[in-house]
């Protein structure tokens, strides 16, 4: 060993999940101390808090302690760790896959089989997808297609055209239109008047 070389008390490893990326640190040797304050075997603290306090709402808790209990690391080791970035949800995650390939660092023979059946080794790859242009503002969503967006029936097109406030000077035209409606597609015979200029003339 060098002289630049120091001996490490602890196992590094990161995990990550969406945008969140947790830096765990696995005391091994030595005392843990963080923040002034020394950690206790079995003691895991997330940002300076108890993990049960960083993660406090009712379904994270069993997340972590199936993963403790699957482990068999309950009163072992201290663990200190630094989450950053995404929701925390994925936090969680991200710590799990970080203490699971810190546990594989300190003792490959002994973890690696139980970390691997259980699929904490297993890197979940599934991000947010990104929006597309043209897609109406999401990711996989189709704009709406035109003749739906504006009615083309004439009596939507009347509804439209009553909506069009009069203008001064111009006299409304009246005209027949035929339409079809019902299931038994019975002509009938309405008037519409056009209050804008821009259908005058239209047939």
């Amino acid at each position: 060993m060098t002289r630049n070389q120091t001996v490490k008390s602890y196992v590094f490893a990161v995990g990550r999940r969406r945008e969140a990326v947790a830096r765990v640190r696995l005391y091994n040797m030595g005392k843990a101390v963080v923040n002034g304050a020394e950690l206790k075997k079995g003691e895991i603290v997330v940002n300076s808090k108890p993990i049960q306090e960083y993660f406090r709402f009712g379904p994270y808790a069993p997340v972590y302690n199936k993963f403790i209990l699957n482990t068999g690391i309950s009163g072992k080791y201290p663990l200190s760790i630094k989450v950053e970035g995404g929701g925390i949800a994925g936090q969680l995650d991200a710590a799990i896959l970080g203490m699971a390939r810190a546990l594989d660092k300190l003792d490959r023979e002994k973890y690696h089989k139980i970390l691997r059946d259980n699929g904490y080794l297993t890197r979940d790859p599934r991000t947010r997808e990104r929006r597309k242009v043209g897609m109406g503002g999401k990711a996989r969503r189709k704009k709406q297609s035109p003749k739906r967006q504006f009615p083309q029936s004439p009596v939507n097109r009347l509804l439209a055209v009553n909506a069009c406030p009069p203008l001064a000077g111009i006299e409304p035209k009246r005209r027949e239109v035929r339409l079809f409606g019902g299931k038994e597609k019975e002509t009938i015979t309405q008037t519409i008047i056009l209050k804008c200029i821009n259908y005058r003339g239209k047939k």
